[in-house]
């Protein structure tokens, strides 16, 4: 299952920028990068590494944000009633609250331009979808993934290190 992917050195390059870019490698429509690389037999090939059947989930908590840093809000959470013997939820909150995904829409190159060369115009345009995380959640990210305890790692070669 090897990839056909470019090494960093051969990506293209404009002089007009410093790093080099992975545009165009699926198409100059493509909105998912690397996920493209998570294909139906990289899942079962991924299912067949499970020997304990655990999981583990690995966002943080909504309510763990104490301090908003940079123009962010902290979970605002309200359970109220809408009929007898039934609540709802209404919940406020920036994205920047948990843990999350940043879209290829985010953040821009230095010169301006988003993932295959779009500009924050034509992305701000309410009709636009193009680079939303809504693409990458379609099919899920399912895949094979290596958690390190790194904290009892450290501790085993005499690292320092603070969480």
């Amino acid at each position: 299952m090897a990839s056909n992917l470019p090494k960093y050195r051969d990506l293209p390059r404009d002089p007009s920028r410093s790093p080099r870019f992975a545009w165009g490698i699926w198409g100059p429509s493509d909105q998912l990068g690397c996920l493209n690389l998570l294909t139906s037999e990289r899942r079962v090939a991924a299912a067949r590494e499970v020997r304990e059947g655990l999981s583990f989930g690995l966002n943080w908590g909504l309510d763990q944000m104490r301090v908003p840093p940079w123009y962010r809000t902290v979970l605002r959470h309200e359970i109220f009633s809408i009929a007898p013997n039934c609540n709802d939820d209404r919940l406020e909150f920036n994205t920047q609250t948990s843990t999350q995904w940043d879209g290829f829409r985010h953040w821009a190159f230095p010169d301006g331009r988003f993932y295959n060369g779009f500009s924050i115009d034509q992305l701000q345009d309410k009709n636009n979808k193009t680079n939303g995380i809504h693409e990458w959640a379609k099919q899920g990210i399912v895949g094979r993934g290596v958690l390190i305890d790194y904290v009892r790692y450290s501790k085993q070669h005499n690292l320092e290190y603070d969480p």
